[in-house]
């Protein structure tokens, strides 16, 4: 039994040696590839047409969901920034002066009360 378990041991740490990509290094990865991510993307390609090309290739050996995420990352960073240190806008300029007639007095109110009065100047405005 003790030989099975060291030919289990072995086959285990020879799989481990050919693993494709240690763990937490999506990064590490990411930023060696970055580049030509974002160039393929702004050319119209997706994040999987990518993926696969780099995968094959093996500029990239980690998961396509490590590419999605630190892309994503990324992004969100890149947008951070920009917004951050962006100049501040410029003041809207001051709308031109507008004519403004001499207001028409109001009369006050003949018993205190506001509300509608109507005074006609013809009998055309009654009807």
């Amino acid at each position: 039994m003790e030989k099975h378990e060291k030919s289990a041991i072995d086959g285990l740490a020879a799989w481990l040696g050919k693993s494709s990509a240690p763990r937490r290094m999506g990064g590490v990865f990411y930023s060696a590839v970055r580049d030509t991510v974002d160039a393929a993307v702004a050319q119209g390609y997706n994040l999987h047409t990518i993926w696969e090309y780099l995968h094959k290739t093996g500029r990239f050996p980690a998961s396509y969901e490590t590419l999605r995420a630190q892309h994503a990352r990324h992004n969100k960073r890149a947008a951070a920034s920009t917004n951050s240190a962006a100049p501040p806008s410029k003041p809207k300029p001051a709308a031109p002066p507008v004519s403004v007639a001499a207001p028409v007095p109001k009369k006050p109110p003949a018993d205190g009360i506001g509300g509608f009065s109507m005074q006609p100047m013809s009998k055309e405005e009654l009807i």
